[in-house]
């Protein structure tokens, strides 16, 4: 029994043995603090983060959502004018027609009867001057009184009264007076396409009764317009710079340089600009697409708004030196930011050059220029 309780004996020996060589392996001082280091590179090589800078490259930098927004005539919408019966459509879906066309064949009440009026006044009106001029030549002869003159004067007022309501009634479907024949003998009216392009939709069914301003077709043509971008911020001002509108529809072409109006959206708060299109064109209204800022200056250029350092409305980026060491402060002009990228101007920089982005080396870049290693900022 007291052999086994001695066995553990040498496992508790090698245990102590191995604590012991463990202290004596550990270098003098303990903890290491005593210990040369090893020289490593600079505090900027070791933690800095270096981008490339490029030409404009990002959409939110040099494309802007935009949209087409032609003239009121370049597109129709055809109404009922009063309460009527369509008798006949003329057109399609889908075909073009000019100024003037037939679109749908109307029976309205109103105007027939306005056209019978027109046509039975004007003898009616013509005689009653006559015998009202008969009458004051007998008046003046003390043959009649003044009552029977001031009877023809109420009829020619009444009847000039109803013939004023029979021409606005015509007016209201654009016809005059001339055309009052035409209608009584066709019982009709025809209603034309106020502007020339394409029958884009058609809702007058032959034998439906339709209702003032009811719609009965929409025609969608070209004309003069205006191209509406909208963007945030400012947009930069660039000598060498053109604005070139891309159309969903595959238009391309140049805007004018500057635009005729600017206002704020309301609700989004975003900036919107009307600009002229550079040459004079027949545009669809409606068409999306996108501007997109074009300049041949090669001093225009792309870093990430990160590689910033601002200060009193000025900009800084810090350039990453061919031979090493911290980076070299050069500073900048902001023409635009939007996002994580950032358009600038530097006379400094190029395609390719190494900037710091990692807001460590950044927030460095205000310090004093020669704790950068530098004799003064560019």
């Amino acid at each position: 029994m007291s052999g086994a309780h001695n066995r553990p004996a040498p496992v508790v020996v090698g245990l102590v043995a191995l604590a012991l060589g463990l202290a004596c392996a550990e270098p003098a001082g303990g903890d290491g603090s005593d210990a040369p280091l090893d020289d490593g590179p600079l505090e900027h090589e070791q933690v800095t983060t270096w981008v490339t800078v490029e030409q404009p490259q990002d959409a939110s930098l040099v494309e802007l959502p935009a949209r087409i927004v032609a003239s009121a005539d370049s597109r129709a919408r055809l109404d009922a004018p009063l309460r009527g019966t369509v008798v006949a459509v003329s057109v399609r879906v889908g075909d073009r027609v000019e100024i003037g066309d037939p679109i749908v064949e109307l029976r309205i009440p109103a105007v027939l009867e306005a056209a019978a009026i027109l046509a039975g006044t004007s003898k009616q009106i013509g005689s009653h001057k006559a015998r009202r001029e008969r009458l004051e030549e007998l008046r003046a002869a003390g043959l009649v009184g003044a009552d029977e003159v001031f009877s023809v004067d109420s009829g020619i007022g009444r009847l000039s009264a109803e013939r004023r309501v029979a021409l606005a009634t015509l007016a209201a479907v654009g016809l005059d007076a001339s055309q009052r024949g035409e209608v009584l003998s066709r019982g009709t009216v025809i209603l034309t396409a106020p502007v020339a392009g394409v029958v884009a939709k058609l809702e007058a069914i032959p034998g439906d009764v339709i209702e003032p301003s009811e719609s009965l077709a929409h025609i969608l043509g070209r004309g003069p317009a205006r191209i509406e971008v909208a963007f945030s911020g400012e947009l930069p001002e660039l000598a060498s710079a053109t604005l070139e509108f891309e159309g969903l529809d595959g238009s391309h072409f140049v805007l004018a340089e500057a635009p005729v109006a600017t206002a704020v959206e309301p609700g989004l708060g975003r900036q919107l600009a009307w600009y002229e299109t550079a040459e004079p064109l027949a545009l669809a209204d409606g068409v999306r697409g996108r501007v997109l800022l074009r300049s041949n200056d090669s001093k225009l250029l792309e870093v990430p708004r990160a590689a910033l350092r601002l200060d009193g409305g000025r900009a800084w980026v810090g350039r990453q030196p061919k031979g090493g060491g911290p980076p070299k402060m050069i500073e900048v002009e902001v023409l635009r930011s939007v996002g994580s990228s950032a358009l600038i101007r530097s006379e400094a920089l190029a395609p390719g050059d190494r900037v710091a982005a990692d807001a460590g080396t950044v927030l460095l870049l205000k310090r004093d220029a020669l704790e950068l290693g530098e004799g003064q900022a560019q």
